[in-house]
């Protein structure tokens, strides 16, 4: 895949972490003890993906290098809590499939898509889109958008990396942490 966009707020902040669709989905069928586990050490990572015509690779290049950013990367519940930060994005094309992977930390995908569909930057990007998409889609309100965003959210196979393993994993005998 080519990147297309990538951005990141810097910082770091190690919240509480949960996505609507993956290891954590709650249709998963595992031992409560399994899930907690996975969840001490998941990384706050989502996909969501998307069909576009296929052709125009340097046109949706130059829209996503021009993307307006969002007004503020603090994310908040329902309630209107602050629940977490959005840290970065990265944006990737092969073909006909666009697939944004979303870094945030705290709250859950629920909060990032309440987030992004009150940012007027983003309907703006989203109107800029549309004449590219394979399919057309209805972001034009806060509920149509958070509706794709949870439609399009892709299925979380696995997160791995150093700081989820646990102490004891081992690669060829040598401990990674």
């Amino acid at each position: 895949m080519i990147p297309l966009w990538t951005y990141s707020w810097g910082g770091r902040d190690d919240g509480p972490v949960m996505a609507l669709r993956g290891p954590f989905d709650p249709l998963v069928r595992e031992s409560p003890a399994v899930i907690d586990d996975r969840r001490e050490r998941a990384m706050p990572y989502a996909a969501i993906s998307y069909r576009v015509k296929e052709g125009y690779e340097d046109e949706l290049a130059e829209l996503f290098a021009n993307i307006g950013r969002v007004s503020s990367p603090v994310l908040h519940d329902e309630s209107g809590n602050e629940v977490g930060k959005l840290l970065g994005t990265a944006v990737f094309i092969e073909g006909p499939m666009i697939v944004r992977f979303i870094h945030y930390s705290g709250g859950t995908l629920a909060d990032v898509g309440r987030h992004m569909s009150n940012q007027p930057a983003i309907h703006a990007f989203e109107e800029e889109l549309q004449p590219y998409l394979a399919q057309a889609r209805d972001t034009t309100s806060p509920e149509a958008f958070r509706q794709f965003f949870a439609k399009s959210t892709m299925r979380c196979l696995t997160q791995v990396s150093v700081d989820t393993l646990k102490p004891e994993a081992t690669s060829e005998g040598v401990e990674l942490e």
